[in-house]
């Protein structure tokens, strides 16, 4: 009769900055009770102190956290598999090293993840691979603070996690993400066919040239591919609106566009992406 009420401790991790939320969740649909957003320096003990500062400034000191962290300064790849072990931690030990061998890197220097994104016709997964030392500067950061992390993300992966709600029942579509670094991601028949992260530089005046391209291949490799809907979440307004001409040519087959600007959220300095990412963390 009553949805069932959990509250989750989530932080996203963005270009100079670091957002705090406590969400509760209620019959499958979020409620913010705490946001708090905070720049986040540059140098191991600089963010030390920024995540001790927030947390004390957020009430949200001592509880366990999920953790969402940039697309950019990790390698990220689909892999498929005939099949994959029923134990977690075995499968991850397969993936570990098939991802190794793809990506040439020494798995002892790295964190890996993943997540299964299909079982037809065997597993298809999503798999990341952070440098350790990355992860555990932010990791030490939050636990030295009372925290307990649960999980962490990069956020694609919690974007994805998130959509996998959204837009239940939708087969063909694709997702921009344009912030600390350009993501794209496209579904086909519902399941995730493709995804690349490309860095941006500081001005982010390389982002429509990576997505016109990035789009440009996708298709070529996919002719007679349509796509319905796209989702862009982020981007200034240059970005929008030549994204915008791109979809409306001839060179791209995109019916529809649904843009979230990053200025959108009500409460100023928050990012919305940011907390989409953080949200996606704790699914």
């Amino acid at each position: 009769m009553f949805g069932i009420k959990k509250t989750y401790a989530c932080a996203a991790i963005g270009r100079g900055g670091l957002l705090l939320v406590e969400a509760r969740k209620t019959g499958g649909k979020w409620l913010l009770n705490k946001c708090y957003c905070a720049a986040m320096p540059e140098g191991e003990a600089a963010v030390k102190d920024a995540v001790a500062r927030a947390a004390a400034s957020s009430g949200m000191r001592s509880c366990k956290v999920s953790l969402s962290i940039p697309d950019a300064p990790t390698l990220s790849t689909i892999l498929d598999f005939e099949e994959l072990p029923d134990r977690e931690h075995e499968a991850g030990e397969v993936v570990k090293w098939r991802l190794s061998k793809e990506l040439y890197i020494k798995p002892e220097e790295y964190r890996i993840d993943h997540t299964i994104i299909s079982r037809d016709h065997g597993i298809r997964v999503l798999a990341v691979a952070a440098k350790d030392s990355f992860v555990r500067a932010y990791e030490e950061a939050f636990v030295s603070s009372g925290f307990v992390i649960e999980n962490i993300r990069i956020h694609a992966v919690s974007l994805f996690n998130l959509l996998g709600e959204v837009v239940k029942g939708e087969r063909e579509f694709a997702v921009i993400v344009c912030n600390d670094a350009l993501s794209i991601m496209f579904f086909r028949n519902g399941k995730l066919a493709f995804y690349r992260c490309r860095p941006l530089n500081e001005a982010c005046d390389n982002a429509f040239k990576l997505t016109a391209s990035t789009f440009t291949h996708y298709m070529g490799k996919n002719s007679g591919s349509k796509l319905p809907k796209t989702y862009i979440f982020g981007g200034d307004a240059y970005f929008s609106e030549s994204v915008g001409k791109l979809f409306a040519s001839e060179a791209v087959n995109v019916s529809a566009a649904m843009f979230l600007r990053q200025d959108s959220a009500e409460t100023p300095g928050i990012n919305p992406l940011q907390i989409m990412s953080a949200l996606g963390a704790t699914v």
